[in-house]
């Protein structure tokens, strides 16, 4: 699939030097850069659903506590 996008052109000259500098075509950056990013955004990474799934436990055994927004904006005086 093709698709035409407008970039600044400082940011053309950024990434054309930084292309260039890891001796690749301005091409080639844009598309590792681009898919690199989608991968880590497509799912979760382990850390994160680790980290959910001890939340997700302490939950179920009632070891969380909530503060509501009111609370936290009376707290923080918002």
């Amino acid at each position: 699939m093709r698709k035409l996008i407008d970039l600044d052109p400082e940011v053309i000259q950024i990434l054309d030097e930084e292309a260039k500098a890891q001796n690749r075509s301005l091409k080639s950056l844009i598309e590792k850069t681009v898919t690199e990013k989608a991968h880590r955004v497509s799912e979760p990474s382990e850390s994160y659903k680790q980290m959910m799934d001890d939340m997700l436990t302490k939950l179920d055994q009632g070891n969380l506590k909530f503060t509501s927004a009111e609370e936290v904006l009376k707290r923080y005086e918002v």
